[in-house]
């Protein structure tokens, strides 16, 4: 291990929890304690409480982050959306100005699939759960023809793909196999370690990088997006104690499935309240345990020294729903379940107050402008989107209309919507799943807008989103709905707008065993 040695401009990461909600941290005010070790982090960092993801899932919230542009403006909004090439990254800036980047992922979408994403970075890793396909119904790779077509009877006949065993012979089988799949699967926990640890061993040991060379280091983590499988520690303390429950495999699969299942996302039906205990139990649990393995990451950069020059945000890239307004996944919608998110900060230079809360709207797009000021690579209107001197007191004064004020664009999925076609037509447009969602947030109110149907919320006090305020005399309607009129007005697409319509068979498989793809 090479001792630290301080460079003129800090190393940055940028660390996303993939489907991870902010109402769900301990530091958040979730009273389970999920969070230790991020809270532990708050405390030595600033946390913006209301942070608001451009996108309800992956690829546009990271072409956000990786671009400072709204949906709109990046046009990677669908499966294979591919960045255009007239839009430069933050990791290409990044190499202009002398970085060396890297990109550690535990989500084909970001790094495995070519889509522009990976552009700029001089090292890309892409780690998966290797066969967790197998709680959607896909085998797990274990070897030649000849053993796959062996497990695939010992799973069929053992009846793992509806949760009980079909042929009574093989009942006794069972728990066999459930540990067998298990070893099989190799645990998300694993996953998470082992992505953590080798960006952490590039942070601390740097490689051949010469030593006055700063890195810039990306981690996808997928701890908390489904499939669920916790280790057995977290299971039991947020699943059993809470639910009474033991999680079986079977029992496990069949909740996963549940999760899974395209008709349940777009049903809008209560779901039955034991399911829905043990599926916000086994979040919790992931939550947990992915909580624990950054401590880890961040005790050793704390324990090299390297964490004292390192600029390091932690962020979602969009939220999940667990049953709240009858709905599943992160395909739909706009509601705070999805587009609220964690934001933590620490800056090495003290432009951010350590322990100290922001609490205006911020858009988690502005972490391309951030990156880039911590790098001391901005442009002057970049700078000014700038999160570093937002504590400060008269910040919003250089902010303009980005004071306190973020916006949100939701697409449903092309696949979803094909899909929900041949299902249920009439589903489709009662629940509008083929409409796009616009919202705006501005002091403590947030506007949904879809079509000719308007909502507002008091988000800051209604979380929930129970009551709709778009009819109360009090409420700035009007004005909400000039600043997202306006925003829509400037959002001009990036010239060049790609897709790529032939995927590599490997990482279809990999999507299809994340509910990527139908």
């Amino acid at each position: 291990m090479k001792p630290h040695q301080r460079r003129n401009r800090p190393d940055i990461i940028l660390l996303v929890l993939d489907t991870q909600r902010a109402d769900r941290l301990s530091c958040y005010g979730y009273p389970v304690e999920t969070s230790p070790c991020l809270d532990s982090l708050a405390s030595d960092s600033t946390l913006f409480t209301h942070a608001v993801s451009p996108a309800q899932w992956t690829v546009p919230s990271h072409a956000s982050l990786f671009t400072g542009l709204y949906p709109s403006r990046h046009t990677m909004r669908d499966l294979n959306s591919v960045l255009p090439p007239s839009v430069t990254t933050l990791a290409e800036r990044l190499k202009q100005s002398g970085y060396h980047n890297a990109l550690f992922s535990s989500n084909p979408l970001v790094g495995a699939k070519n889509n522009g994403l990976q552009r700029g970075f001089d090292h890309v890793s892409n780690f998966h759960y290797p066969g967790l396909g197998v709680w959607t119904s896909h085998l797990p790779q274990v070897g030649s023809t000849d053993r796959r077509r062996i497990w695939q009877m010992l799973v069929a006949l053992s009846g793992y793909r509806q949760g009980r065993a079909r042929n009574p012979i093989f009942r006794r089988l069972s728990p066999a196999i459930d540990a067998a799949i298990k070893l099989r699967i190799g645990s998300k926990d694993k996953i998470t370690r082992r992505t953590l640890g080798r960006a952490s061993r590039l942070l601390v040991d740097r490689g051949d990088l010469p030593p006055d060379q700063p890195l810039f280091v990306f981690i996808n983590l997928m701890g908390t997006h489904v499939p669920y499988q916790p280790p057995r520690w977290a299971t039991r303390r947020f699943v059993r104690r809470s639910t009474g429950e033991k999680i079986t495999g079977a029992r496990l699969m069949r909740i996963n499935a549940f999760a899974m299942d395209m008709k349940n996302w777009l049903r809008m039906e209560p779901l039955e309240e034991g399911d829905r205990a043990i599926l916000n139990g086994l979040y919790d649990a992931e939550v947990a345990a992915q909580d624990r393995q950054i401590g880890k990451f961040i005790d050793t950069l704390r324990d090299t020294g390297t964490l004292d020059g390192t600029f390091l945000a932690v962020v979602a890239d969009h939220g999940d729903h667990l049953g709240e307004k009858h709905r599943l996944s992160h395909v739909h919608g706009a509601c705070e379940e999805l587009l609220h998110v964690p934001l933590l900060i620490r800056d090495p230079t003290g432009r951010l107050p350590r322990g100290g809360k922001i609490s205006p709207f911020v858009s988690t797009r502005r972490l391309f402008h951030t990156a880039l000021a911590a790098a001391e690579a901005t442009t002057l209107d970049e700078e000014r989107l700038s999160l570093l001197d937002s504590g400060a007191p008269d910040s919003s004064s250089h902010l303009g209309e980005e004071h306190d004020t973020a916006f949100a664009e939701t697409t449903t999925l092309s696949w979803v919507i094909q899909h929900c076609e041949n299902e249920d037509p009439s589903r489709l447009k009662e629940c509008l799943h083929d409409q796009s969602f616009q919202a705006a947030y501005s002091d403590a109110f947030k506007l949904i807008r879809c079509n000719s149907r308007i909502e507002v919320f008091n988000v800051r006090n209604d979380p929930t989103e129970s009551k709709d305020l778009s009819r109360s005399p009090s409420v700035p309607t009007d004005r909400l709905l000039e600043l997202l009129d306006r925003f829509q007005r400037t959002s001009t697409p990036a010239e060049g707008s790609l897709t790529q319509e032939e995927e590599d068979e490997e990482i279809l498989k990999r999507l299809q065993a994340l509910g990527y793809a139908g």
